[in-house]
């Protein structure tokens, strides 16, 4: 692993997953950490995406965006340093 990366999976059929809402899950989020990271940068990744999937708005972005750059630009935007 060259860098930090995320990995944004839309479902094509939504699944179960022990959601929150309890509804079934249609987005899976994927952060990877370089092993060569302080351990608390995937906690921060961690908190800040935490903050942002609870916010209807960052969730209809991220479920409705199909241009991967854009999506990629806003992610880094809404959970960059």
């Amino acid at each position: 692993l060259r860098a930090n990366s995320i990995v944004v999976a839309r479902l094509k059929n939504p699944v179960e997953w022990q959601s929150l809402d309890g509804q079934p899950v249609s987005v899976v989020i994927l952060l990877l950490i370089r092993p060569s990271e302080d351990n608390s940068v995937h906690l921060k990744a961690l908190s800040r995406l935490s903050r942002r999937v609870v916010q209807d708005e960052f969730r209809e972005t991220v479920q409705t965006m199909r241009d991967p750059v854009a999506l990629a630009d806003y992610i880094q935007q809404q959970i960059g340093e």
